[in-house]
């Protein structure tokens, strides 16, 4: 079983061959980070890693990859974000959360010593931390936003993996698909293999092995023909993989949706990246581990009367797949859909995605200082639309209004769900 001792920094040439691929904006952000999370080399291999980026599909990878390592019988941790309900759900071993008092406990200390620290790497110091104290065999970190400027990207991983690709966090990480894709490249690392997302954007991917090429970072991908994803109805696929030294036929995807076929391509491929590292994974423990796999808030049923179907689809690309999803789950229900946004996303494109799929729209607003107003969010919905802005009276409302057979389908904002319930 690979494993490292714990705290273990990074020998002197593997961190001098990644220093030197950083610019000085990377230098500049990365070393005030280690600094405040109290590392003793501005690179940290304190356990062996995943290093999961991209715009969708990151925590459905992380999940999957986390299930069959701990199927494995690998001590397993993962961190991702954002929470869907509790904020310990960010930080597992083994599935089971950080207990809350022990995250608030780890929060409120780093805080008092720097009052000004991004929430988001407060998250990342308790759980390296975590997972150090719980001496995990491995950890699956996701990137917070884009990866290039990201505290996650001081971890030196195993094996690195950038899921799709599309235009989110705009205002962050530049408005083009090349400005975007570069941010997310820039956790590739020399020497470390990085598997791509077999469905990505072409222009997204060309930026990403021309930065690979130029740092020496092995790229692990598909080639035509090597997966192939089958609809069993209902939204439920199975997928097989014939590759070298993964075979597997008709493997259930744990996750309802066409895209999560894809999702599913990308932790498999993942999974014999790590077995060609040494890690002992066998064919029943990758079907174990899926079976295992619970994601909230990813086309997720929470009631049966009438049915309400959650998923966190929040920019243009989640919504157009999490639209192809419902209507592949129920083909001839109507469907209610419940809606609120960020005032920082595209709005527009993904109010078109899945206006395309509802037959009434009720639209909310979530308790946070950059949701969209109810009746701004409506207008672009037009005439099929109502604005409430408490969600739980207009989940109330959704459910009212539903017919019989129809589903309730919530969507736009991954903070709707915690809202209504």
């Amino acid at each position: 079983m690979p494993m490292r001792k714990l705290f273990q920094p990074a020998s002197f040439e593997e961190e001098t061959n990644i220093l030197n691929t950083w610019d000085e904006e990377q230098k500049t952000r990365l070393f005030a980070a280690a600094d405040t999370f109290g590392l003793l080399k501005p690179l940290f291999r304190g356990f062996s890693a995943l290093h999961v980026a991209g715009t969708n599909g990151k925590g459905s990878l992380s999940t999957m990859v986390s299930c069959v390592l701990t199927a494995a019988g690998y001590k397993t941790g993962l961190f991702t974000s954002p929470h869907m309900y509790e904020e310990n759900e960010r930080i597992k071993v083994d599935g089971a959360c950080i207990p809350q008092a022990r995250l608030t406990k780890d929060l409120d200390e780093i805080y008092l010593r720097y009052p000004d620290l991004r929430l988001f790497d407060g998250y990342f110091d308790s759980a390296i931390r975590y997972f150090c104290e719980e001496r995990v065999d491995f950890a699956v970190m996701e990137v917070g936003v884009g990866g290039r400027m990201d505290c996650t990207n001081l971890i030196i991983p195993d094996v690195c993996a950038i899921a799709t690709i599309g235009l989110d966090h705009c205002d962050i990480l530049g408005d083009t698909m090349e400005q975007v894709a570069y941010e997310k490249a820039g956790i590739a690392k020399p020497n470390i293999p990085l598997c791509l997302y077999p469905m990505m954007d072409p222009t997204a991917r060309e930026v990403i092995l021309k930065r690979c090429e130029a740092i020496g970072t092995p790229v692990v991908e598909y080639a035509k023909g090597e997966y192939t994803i089958t609809h069993l109805g209902g939204g439920r696929y199975t997928i097989s993989v014939s590759r070298p030294n993964l075979k597997i036929q008709n493997l259930s995807v744990p996750l309802l949706g066409e895209h999560q076929g894809h999702n599913a391509a990308l932790a498999l491929i993942v999974i014999e990246t790590l077995m060609g590292l040494g890690y002992e994974i066998t064919q029943e423990h990758i079907r174990k581990g899926f079976a295992m796999v619970r994601h909230p808030g990813r086309m997720e049923q929470i009631a049966s009367d009438p049915v309400t179907v959650l998923d966190g689809a929040h920019n243009e690309e989640g919504a157009l797949a999490a639209a192809a999803a419902i209507k592949k789950a129920y083909p001839h229900a109507p469907i209610i859909l419940l809606t609120a946004m960020m005032s920082n996303k595209d709005a527009a494109k993904a109010s078109a995605a899945l206006g395309a799929v509802a037959d009434a729209v009720i639209c909310t607003r979530v308790d946070t200082p950059r949701a969209m107003d109810a009746a701004v969010l409506a207008a672009l919905y037009g005439e099929k639309a109502v604005a409430i802005s408490d969600p739980k009276e207009a989940y109330a409302h959704a459910k009212a209004i539903c017919p019989e057979g129809g589903v309730v389908f919530v969507a736009g904002s991954l903070y709707l769900p915690s809202a209504i319930l």
